[in-house]
């Protein structure tokens, strides 16, 4: 018997049953179907999961499907030791990402556990001085990727 063939009632119910977020993104891999009904469960189950995921790997859509299915736009990362989604999107120079994130409404002046936001991040003059700011409250090992012509009225909340 083929997955195409069962109703699609019973994927729902199968997914009920499936207890990690591993699981379930394993099987919503086996074929499109699959993946077409069930992929809306997965980004409920854990949506700043999806967020922190989609903007660390400068995935937009994931991004996108993360916020409409809830997402905290302001999320920072697990162990709490990481920048915000936004500050995120930042380092890693995405203006799609950091448009989306500002159109959410996420909050440029939350503090990292270090006191750095995005909003002193885009205040900084020159490269030099963004990269001494990722240095300072981030460690080394931190590189930007040619932020230049951001300023910090692109991602103000109003």
């Amino acid at each position: 018997m083929s997955l195409n063939t069962l109703p699609n009632e019973l994927f729902l119910q199968v997914e009920s049953y499936i207890e990690t977020q591993a699981d379930l993104a394993a099987f919503i891999r086996t074929n499109p179907r699959t993946y077409k009904w069930l992929a809306p469960c997965l980004y409920r189950r854990d949506a700043t999961a999806a967020l922190l995921y989609g903007v660390h790997n400068n995935r937009y859509s994931t991004a996108c499907k993360a916020l409409q299915a809830g997402a905290d736009r302001n999320v920072k990362s697990r162990d709490k030791e990481r920048p915000t989604s936004l500050m995120q999107a930042i380092m890693k120079n995405n203006e799609r990402m950091m448009q989306l994130l500002r159109d959410a409404g996420a909050n440029p002046r939350i503090m990292t556990r270090l006191w750095a936001t995005p909003a002193m991040f885009l205040e900084a003059p020159t490269r030099e001085a963004r990269q001494e700011l990722i240095d300072k409250h981030y460690g080394f090992g931190v590189r930007l990727a040619g932020i230049g012509r951001w300023d910090r009225h692109h991602i103000e909340v109003s």
